[in-house]
């Protein structure tokens, strides 16, 4: 894995950005049915928020994970919060800590924005997810309630 960088998306990754959402959407309990032009307008969107960011783990010239997060001002909060979306590393390249390697750019870089801290949720039997998130430092100590519209 000696190759494996992160860097911020563009829009030229848009491809594998969406081959990746659309690899983590079959996975989930609750897929929805994707639209791919909506799915690239929200990532086109994403790409221009200053306030949004999506991080891609390249091996080589291939990008095989991706985390996306924002951070947002809180009522509460003397400094920014930080909540992750996605985080999703391609089937044939999990075990190789890849997801830890975008955990871990994307900390940092909420560090460096001066966030006090970083929210993140996932599926109450993805254990795997679990493990990733307690590994690296998330506390699972709070309930997460959601409401489809």
């Amino acid at each position: 894995m000696s190759s494996l960088v992160t860097v911020e998306a563009d829009e030229n990754d848009l491809p594998a950005i969406v081959d990746l959402l659309t690899e983590l959407s079959s996975t989930l309990e609750q897929s929805p049915s994707l639209d791919q032009q909506q799915l690239i307008a929200n990532c086109l969107s994403l790409l221009h928020n200053p306030y949004a960011f999506i991080l891609l783990a390249k091996d080589g010239g291939n990008t095989v994970g991706l985390i996306n997060y924002s951070t947002r001002r809180t009522a509460l909060h003397p400094r920014p919060s930080a909540l992750i979306d996605e985080i999703i590393v391609a089937e044939d390249h999990r075990g190789k800590g890849i997801g830890s390697s975008l955990l871990s750019a994307a900390i940092d870089k909420c560090r460096q924005l001066g966030c006090c801290e970083i929210e993140v949720s996932t599926e109450m039997g993805n254990e795997a997810a679990k493990a990733l998130f307690q590994a690296s430092g998330f506390t699972g100590d709070s309930v997460l309630f959601e409401m489809d519209l």
